[in-house]
C-alpha cells in the first residue's frame, strides 16, 4: 500500500503547530486568536441579531419566526447559531469529526463563547449530544464533548453529561429531512444522575440542519425537568437560501 508522505507531513504539522496557520485555508497567521485568517472568518457569514426567534435562521427583514418554523413542532423554544453552514464552516466541522483535528474544537468553542455572551443566557451547565457506541469506537471521541470542554474553559460554565444514546442510528447527514426525523426518534435518554432540576442548561451541537437531533435531545432532557434549555450550534443550514435556490 502506497504511503502519502505529504499527507503524513501535513497531519504532523497540524498536530504539532495547530495554531500557526488558518484552519480553513492554511494561510500563515499573524494573529491566531481565533484560528482563522480574516478572509476565512468573514467567509463564515457570522450571524447578527436579526434571526428567527425559534431556530436562529437569518432573516431578510424583521419578524419573529422564519417560514420553516411557522408549522414546526420543535421540542426546544429557542436555538441560536454562530454562522452559516457553508464550505468553510463545513470544512471545520468535518475536519473535527472525521479527520482527527481535535484542536478545531477550540476554534469552534471560541465562536460559541462569543455568541453565548451576546445572547444573555446564564447557563448553570453546558451539555452535548451523545454519540453512538460505533461512532465513538471509530472516531475515538465525541466532538461535542471536546467543544464543551473548551467552551467551559472560556466561560467557567461546567460540563455535565445529561444524555445517553440508547439507539444506534444511521448518520443523519446521509438522510433526507423525513428520514432524519424517523431515524433519530427515541435515540436519546436522560442520565438519571444528572441533577439539572430547575437549572438553566445550554445544549451545544456542531450544526443545525433540520433541527431533528436537537429536538429529540431536548425531548429527553426535559425529563430531568430543567428550568430552561437553550440550543447553541456553531453553524446552521440556511433554510431561506436553500429554498430560494430550489425556486430559481
Amino acid at each position: 500500500m502506497a504511503i502519502d508522505f505529504y499527507k503524513m507531513l501535513d497531519d504532523f504539522n497540524d498536530a504539532l503547530f495547530p495554531g500557526l496557520s488558518c484552519a480553513c485555508c492554511g494561510e500563515e497567521l499573524i494573529d491566531n486568536s481565533c484560528g482563522l485568517c480574516d478572509i476565512c472568518k468573514q467567509g463564515l457569514n457570522l450571524h447578527n441579531n436579526n434571526c428567527c426567534q425559534k431556530c436562529g435562521e437569518p432573516l431578510d427583514h424583521p419578524r419573529d419566526i422564519c417560514p420553516a418554523c411557522a408549522n414546526a413542532n420543535y421540542e426546544f423554544k429557542h436555538a441560536i447559531s454562530c454562522c452559516e453552514y457553508n464550505e468553510l464552516s463545513g470544512k471545520l466541522i468535518k475536519d473535527l469529526k472525521y479527520n482527527g483535528k481535535k484542536y478545531i474544537a477550540k476554534i469552534i468553542a471560541n465562536f460559541l463563547a462569543e455568541k453565548y455572551k451576546e445572547c444573555g443566557f446564564c447557563a448553570d451547565y453546558i451539555t452535548f449530544v451523545p454519540s453512538g457506541k460505533s461512532t465513538l469506537k471509530e472516531r475515538g471521541y465525541n466532538q461535542g464533548k471536546l467543544i464543551c470542554d473548551e467552551f467551559s474553559l472560556l466561560t467557567n460554565v461546567p460540563v455535565l453529561e445529561t444524555l445517553e444514546r440508547v439507539k444506534e442510528t444511521e448518520r443523519q447527514a446521509t438522510l433526507s429531512g423525513e428520514e432524519r426525523r424517523k431515524n433519530i426518534i427515541g435515540a436519546f435518554a436522560p442520565v438519571k444522575e444528572a441533577k439539572v432540576y430547575e437549572k438553566n442548561v445550554l445544549l451545544v451541537d456542531d450544526v443545525f440542519s433540520t433541527g431533528t437531533t436537537l429536538s429529540e435531545s431536548v425531548k429527553a432532557l426535559k425529563k430531568l425537568k430543567p428550568k430552561n434549555v437553550l440550543c447553541l450550534t456553531f453553524a446552521k443550514v440556511h433554510f431561506l437560501k436553500e429554498l430560494t435556490k430550489k425556486n430559481v
